[in-house]
């Protein structure tokens, strides 16, 4: 589980090599890409105002854990997603608009 302030870098990444992620966004893109990830289901976007306590970040991975949807999402999408780096990492982004 990538747990990160989710960069369209850091979850295009995760994505591509199935990994699922706990979004923690701040600033910029992050809260975008914390959107996506809620979209696409593949992961739980932790959004607020300050940063979410520790048992919220740990309830929240425990959940990608053990919720059998997220990795299948997570792998569909991904294997839409070329690990490679060839396609642009902001195509990803605005296929699905939320």
């Amino acid at each position: 589980v990538l747990v990160a302030a989710a960069g369209v870098g850091a979850w295009r990444e995760a994505t591509a090599a199935g990994v699922p992620t706990v979004a923690i966004p701040r600033e910029l893109d992050q809260f975008g890409v914390a959107a996506r990830v809620a979209h696409f289901g593949t992961g739980i976007a932790l959004v607020a105002g300050s940063w979410p306590a520790a048992s919220q970040v740990a309830e929240a991975v425990a959940a990608v854990m053990e919720d059998a949807h997220f990795a299948i999402r997570v792998r569909t999408l991904g294997a839409q997603v070329d690990a490679d780096g060839r396609n642009d990492p902001y195509a990803m982004m605005l296929a699905a608009p939320v």
